[in-house]
């Protein structure tokens, strides 16, 4: 009697614990799955000279939308941004897979508003693969003023829009802001050649100011081989060079007339103090100091 009392319980707590796992089983599988997803990567800059607060702080990213109707926004802030030059954005878009289309940019003024001269449509079809991180490319926005015009400040604005390779450069900026893409196996998409990719303004109205506001654009003092007066000869020579170098730019110099210049991409301002401090010794390597970025002076002081 005792062992059929025995084998009875044995089965009561056998079956107890499979009707547990059953349980438990059905309860983690009704769960909804995490959707796959991919993960793509791309980085903006607006180039241009605006006034007072219609400088972009912000950015817009806009995907399969068309002219009627608004497509799926995202927003950014800004990674670099220097005030009558250009600011700089890294885009991180989680997007299902599929086919997506790149639909417009805007860059966002300090009144929250879309400056009009970066503010475009386009139309950039790309495809995006679940479960993997893709490299865009470096999408750079400028615009100028047709010339011909007897009132040059006046003259038609024009968007131009380039697409680069430029993942040396940014993939760096990405793990910094993203950490967990350090380890992701990143797919580059970007072109191999810098491509033009059509816009156009999506407010032209709001292009052109008022005839009573016209030539009241703030404009930007460009430095000249002046600011370097105090250098060191061998210093004022490189800064000569520097002054020739296209946007962005850094300029570190050292007491003893050795400098750095970095040119172009990003952290300028890092490489150019490298730059400066390669071929000093090593207690004299903190007396490389930033001089000017861009057309900003930044100390006169030895």
């Amino acid at each position: 009697m005792c062992n059929r009392l025995k084998q009875l319980g044995s089965f009561i707590i056998a079956a107890g614990t499979m009707l547990g796992v059953v349980v438990l089983t059905g309860c983690v599988s009704s769960k909804p799955a995490v959707p796959p997803h991919a993960t793509v990567l791309l980085s903006v800059v607006l180039r241009g000279e605006l006034a007072g607060d219609r400088q972009p702080t912000g950015l817009i990213v806009t995907l399969d939308g068309t002219d009627a109707v608004e497509g799926k926004p995202f927003a950014f802030s800004p990674t670099t941004r220097i005030p009558g030059h250009y600011t700089t954005f890294l885009v991180r878009l989680d997007l299902p897979g599929g086919h997506h289309r790149l639909t417009g940019l805007s860059g966002v003024s300090g009144n929250g508003v879309p400056a009009p001269e970066f503010d475009v449509v386009l139309n950039r079809p790309f495809e995006a693969q679940n479960r993997q991180t893709e490299y865009l490319g470096h999408f750079e926005l400028s615009y100028t003023r047709a010339t011909g015009s007897s009132a040059p400040e006046r003259g038609p604005l024009m968007s131009g829009l380039v697409l680069a390779d430029a993942y040396a450069d940014d993939f760096p900026d990405f793990v910094h802001a993203w950490p967990n893409l350090r380890r992701a196996f990143v797919a580059r998409r970007a072109p191999p050649d810098m491509v033009t990719v059509a816009t156009g303004f999506r407010n032209p109205a709001a292009l052109n100011p008022p005839a009573g506001q016209a030539g009241q654009s703030a404009t930007v003092a460009r430095l000249d081989a002046s600011a370097a007066a105090g250098l060191p000869p061998r210093a004022q020579v490189a800064f000569r060079a520097f002054l020739k170098s296209p946007y962005p730019r850094a300029f570190v110099v050292a007491s003893s007339g050795d400098s750095g210049t970095a040119v172009g991409g990003g952290d300028v301002i890092e490489r150019a103090v490298r730059s400066c401090r390669r071929g000093l010794p090593s207690a004299k390597k903190p007396g490389c100091r930033l001089f000017a970025l861009d057309d900003t002076l930044i100390s006169l002081k030895q």
